[in-house]
């Protein structure tokens, strides 16, 4: 990882009082020691301060929507950010739910969404992982579908994806695969006041660009089932009914942290030695001007897991039986592929002496 000369986004200038500069000025450390590789100190400074919390899973997720409210009642703007998507959903739902008694949220109206399934390329090109029921969104043009048609997926066959629009099926190969996104549709309470991240990009009804990632804030949401929202600049943006490829925004992924700058983070630990690393204890901490807050079930364990190098790819979950069965597969296939290929150079050298003879 680069070292960075100067750490911008923890200005001690925006504090409100003497004890807030010092402590802006010690999480700036904190952050440069991270980007340095130096995370043993970033994570030392860090629980010196305060910032570092040990607690069981469900006072964890407790404490989680606490900090989020409190930063609320600062009027800051809150991020929580997860190593797994299923404690990003988790965080989610704490939140969300933290927020009805209060009165911060609403009555919402429920919309259906379409939640997008992480599928590799290689996966996208495999049959076994279609359903019937499941959506597809294009990422780019193909055929009679535009970019940004959401539509049925009605399975899969030898010649690809069977995908249905305007009551017509058409067969998407799988060399095209990669110009969709795979999604379920879910049934999601949407509030004003809600927060939510994009998983596509596109424009919306005034033509302003979306992005895939981006975090925006639900204003209302009209009776064509359209939803208004304001981006992190302000802008309103509208949003139509067939452009609900998103999930809930309280919470993000490191990977989807990076890029994005907030008042107070928490990092919301799950525990999990896979998907911690260097990498991602640095994009982690560093997204807050003002404040961190880390929750872990086990300082120690977390201080020895940031230390370790990490690829790309942060986010990990725990690798599915059918995904296990396909690796088993190709690689059985592979091997097949070596044996018969081994064979036919053996039958070559051996047509090859008999020439000769």
């Amino acid at each position: 990882m680069a070292v960075l000369r100067t750490i911008r986004r923890q200005n001690p200038a925006l504090a409100r009082s003497a004890e807030e500069k010092q402590f802006i000025r010690s999480y700036r450390a904190a952050v440069k020691e991270a980007a340095s590789s130096k995370t043993a100190e970033s994570f030392d400074r860090l629980e010196k301060l305060g910032c570092v919390r040990e607690l069981p899973d469900e006072p964890r997720r407790a404490a989680l929507a606490g900090e989020y409210l409190t930063a609320i009642a600062r009027d800051e703007r809150p991020l929580v950010v997860a190593q797994t998507w299923s404690e990003v959903y988790a965080a989610n739902d704490a939140i969300r739910s933290a927020l009805r008694p209060p009165g911060k949220l609403e009555a919402g109206t429920m919309l259906t969404t379409y939640q997008p399934l992480d599928r590799s390329e290689a996966q996208k090109r495999d049959s076994r992982f279609y359903e019937p029921g499941q959506s597809a969104v294009f990422l780019k043009r193909y055929g009679r579908f535009a970019k940004g048609n959401l539509c049925e997926i009605a399975g899969a066959n030898e010649r690809g994806v069977v995908i249905v629009k305007d009551g017509r099926s058409s067969t998407v190969s799988y060399r095209y695969a990669d110009r969709i996104a795979v999604a379920k549709a879910t049934e999601m309470e949407i509030a004003p006041g809600d927060r939510l991240q994009l998983k596509a990009n596109g424009r919306s009804i005034e033509g302003a660009r979306l992005h895939n990632g981006e975090l925006v804030t639900v204003a209302r949401v009209e009776p064509t089932g359209a939803l208004v929202v304001t981006d992190e600049r302000g802008a309103t943006k509208t949003l139509a009914p067939s452009q609900r490829l998103l999930v809930r925004g309280y919470a993000v992924t490191s990977y989807g942290a990076q890029g994005k700058t907030t008042d107070t983070v928490i990092l919301a630990d799950a525990g999990n030695r896979a998907a911690t690393n260097r990498q991602q204890w640095y994009v982690s901490i560093s997204r807050g001007r003002k404040r961190v807050v880390v929750l872990t079930p086990d300082k120690a364990a977390l201080r020895e897991n940031i230390q370790r190098s990490g690829a790309r790819e942060l986010v990990l979950e725990e690798t599915p039986e059918h995904e296990l069965q396909a690796r088993r597969m190709r690689h059985q296939q592979f091997r097949r592929y070596a044996i018969q290929h081994e064979f036919t150079m053996r039958q070559a050298q051996h047509q090859q002496i008999r020439q000769h003879l």
